[in-house]
């Protein structure tokens, strides 16, 4: 291997957890990095979406509403608004 070119890095996740999302009561469906902020939104077949401070763990939001599994989430480009489904 030429020593002038630089190995690429994979990131590989080690224990323990800096934070753990505690909160849906059923499996995650999908999990959405807000565009702007350190925020992730999370949907699951608890029918819930959450929003969560990504620095601290702390939920910021819960939203209700849905009566089946919510299975995607998508912010809009500039993270104001998001659509869950």
């Amino acid at each position: 291997m030429d020593k002038n070119k630089k190995q690429k890095q994979i990131f590989i996740p080690t224990s323990p957890a800096k934070i753990i999302l505690k909160g849906h009561k059923s499996p995650i469906m999908a999990v959405k990095y807000h565009p702007v902020f350190s925020l992730v939104a999370t949907v699951s077949e608890d029918a819930t979406t959450k929003i969560w401070d990504i620095e601290s763990g702390e939920m910021i939001e819960s939203v209700k509403g849905h009566t089946n599994i919510v299975q995607d989430i998508d912010w809009n480009e500039d993270g104001k608004f998001f659509s869950d489904k």
